[in-house]
């Protein structure tokens, strides 16, 4: 338990939080700290781990030798993470191991390894929303107070600390360190989108795509993605099993003499599958798309649209 409650700081000047408490019958007080800037993010085991490093500095209160208090051993140490009031992960357990002499002032670090999944990150994306990320660790450090003649006391060394990570160095900083925002990029810088004219309004369509992506609007960026493909169609007629026709979306047919029968009926597969991957989206206003599955569609699409704006300018790729 806690025995005070406590003051939480943010330093305008920084990305630190502060928060100060005195658990119960200890005799001191702990300063806990957190800088947002030494977060990390590691992705080089089974499962990416965030990790977050903490400070505490521990001070004896001036009444430190009632009850003839000598020493605390802090051991064994858990935490959660939490975002609102949405349990994220819970961290690798570990130990302090840390024996704290009241005639002191210490310090000692902690580093929090969360282990987080994709389903999680997702989770914390569609709650995001592009905004900053605000979390809160809750991290409970088993100690044990001393005096000259044994244990006198057990108490469970409990916190809830509240911190903010700016929203664009989530996004360019840690997702990439946790193996995440890696490829969210749709960015081409060997082709020039100001070059390719007739293009662009593919390339706005897939640019505002992966701004709804990264705001965790996977529908919407999903049925942007079917729009950047549509001057690449036109409509031809063809007969259905009872005799009549009816029109279909197919890959202009001057691309078939330009690149070739073998790739046109390639691209004129791909693209028609990502057209009607996205059309319940862009018709229907339920929900269709996870993070995995827009991230798909937009990275295919981005690639299609990119191969197809490189060509040449013909008939093939002028829009109508």
């Amino acid at each position: 338990m806690v025995k005070n409650p406590t003051e939480n700081h943010q330093n305008n000047q920084s990305d630190a939080m502060h928060s100060r408490f005195s658990p119960t019958n200890s005799r001191f007080s702990i300063e806990a700290h957190i800088d947002t800037n030494n977060l990390q993010g590691n992705h080089e085991g089974y499962q990416p781990c965030l990790v977050i490093n903490t400070t505490f500095k521990i001070s004896a209160e001036h009444n430190w030798q009632r009850n003839n208090v000598k020493t605390a051993y802090l051991g064994h140490v858990s935490g959660s993470l939490f975002m609102g009031n949405g349990l994220i992960t819970h961290a690798i357990p570990t130990s302090v191991n840390r024996l704290y002499r009241y005639e002191y002032t210490d310090d000692f670090y902690i580093s929090f390894y969360f282990p987080i999944s994709h389903r999680q990150i997702e989770w914390i994306e569609k709650r995001r929303a592009g905004d900053d990320l605000s979390l809160a660790l809750d991290f409970h450090i088993a100690t044990q107070i001393h005096s000259e003649h044994g244990i006198i006391d057990a108490i469970d060394t409990t916190r809830k600390l509240e911190f903010t990570v700016p929203g664009r160095k989530w996004q360019e900083q840690h997702l990439p360190q946790l193996g995440f925002g890696k490829i969210i990029s749709i960015e081409m810088p060997t082709i020039s989108i100001e070059a390719i004219e007739e293009n662009q309004h593919a390339y706005k369509a897939l640019k505002k795509a992966n701004d709804l992506f990264i705001n965790g609007d996977y529908d919407q960026a999903a049925s942007l993605c079917r729009i950047s493909l549509e001057q690449f169609f036109e409509q031809v007629e063809i007969p259905d099993n009872k005799g009549n026709t009816k029109k279909i979306p197919r890959l202009k047919k001057s691309w078939e003499t330009k690149l070739g029968q073998a790739t046109y009926d390639w691209l004129n597969t791909t693209l028609s599958s990502l057209k009607d991957a996205t059309n319940k989206s862009h018709h229907s206003p339920n929900s269709h798309f996870d993070r995995v599955g827009a991230h798909l569609v937009l990275m295919i699409t981005t690639a299609v649209v990119t191969y197809a704006g490189s060509e040449p300018k013909s008939d093939a790729n002028s829009h109508d």
